[in-house]
């Protein structure tokens, strides 16, 4: 714990601790949280209105409404830049990633579009949203709005084929809060190495639980031999057949899958992995394959994705 000296309130010592420090750094990355999301780092029922007190009263953050943003003291303390999030848009979508943070904290670390800019050396008008980040793997994540603009949706694709050429950023996950929004973005892989479409917010939930082993373990275990395989269009091969995963909508193991069935060539068989909703738009894009549902089971937050 580190002990500060405030001298603007009466000169009285106070103690920041580590889940002050990770409530500044939380709310830094997109540049607003609300209260009730502070409370999850907290995990107290009250003592985080306590402590937001204190740091909201030594000038660390500002609250307006229910939403609470950092300062220029608060940014300089935890040593980056002030986030600007001045309209109504910048809030609801700050807010928006923030509970996408806390949805995946488990599982990747998110990386707030400025440092991933600074990382990278990217233009600053590059306009993704942040960076997700995991052991082997880094996604660009791109938030869209109910009801995209067609200009918005063809900037982001541009977006996503200039990094899959010219960087490293070669997966991206855009994520659509409104079936209006999913075929807004349509089904385009945008040349990168993995593009993901997915729901806001119960796809956060699913890509969190996608990474837990037992998933694995059972994809593995459906047919007897099952060993991964260095395939654009499948994950895995058992025996004679193609094993391919598209519970994440992979739009790029889509379009390899629409090739392979296309190539006027003997074919092996392909099984393929998806959830239950998304059974008919597969059977329809792939009716030459096999399907398997992956039991909800697995996937619990996903499972109770309407609890709340």
């Amino acid at each position: 714990m580190e002990v500060i000296t405030d001298n603007e309130v009466g000169g009285e010592n106070w103690e920041i601790t580590s889940r002050d420090v990770a409530v500044l750094e939380f709310i830094s990355k997109t540049g607003v949280a609300t209260t009730q999301q502070v409370q999850q780092i907290f995990q107290s029922a009250w003592y985080h209105y306590k402590r937001l007190k204190i740091l909201e009263r030594r000038g660390y953050i500002i609250r307006r409404g229910r939403h609470l943003h950092i300062t220029k003291k608060g940014s300089k303390l935890i040593g980056c830049t002030q986030p600007w999030v001045r309209t109504k848009d910048h809030i609801e979508q700050g807010t928006k990633l923030s509970e996408l943070m806390l949805e995946l904290s488990d599982s990747f670390e998110f990386i707030s579009s400025r440092m991933a800019k600074t990382m990278y050396g990217l233009n600053r008008s590059a306009i993704f949203d942040g960076l997700l980040a995991s052991d082997s793997k880094q996604y660009t994540v791109y938030l869209l709005s109910s009801e995209p603009r067609k200009r918005t949706v063809q900037s982001i694709k541009h977006e996503i084929s200039k990094h899959a050429v010219a960087t490293n950023l070669q997966r991206a996950i855009v994520f659509a809060p409104s079936l209006k929004a999913m075929q807004a973005f349509g089904s385009d892989d945008c040349g990168t190495y993995e593009l993901l479409l997915l729901p806001y917010p119960s796809g956060a939930r699913l890509l969190h639980d996608f990474t837990r082993p037992e998933v694995h373990d059972y994809i593995k275990n459906l047919l007897p031999g099952t060993e991964p395989v260095s395939s654009p269009f499948a994950d895995y091969m058992a025996g004679g057949t193609y094993v391919s995963v598209l519970v994440l909508n992979d739009l790029v193991r889509r379009a390899r899958l629409t090739d392979y069935f296309n190539w006027d060539l003997e074919k092996k068989p392909v099984l393929i992995v998806c959830l239950r909703s998304q059974l008919p738009l597969f059977k329809e894009l792939y009716p030459k394959a096999e399907f398997s549902i992956l039991p909800e089971d697995l996937l619990p937050r996903y499972k109770n994705r309407h609890a709340s």
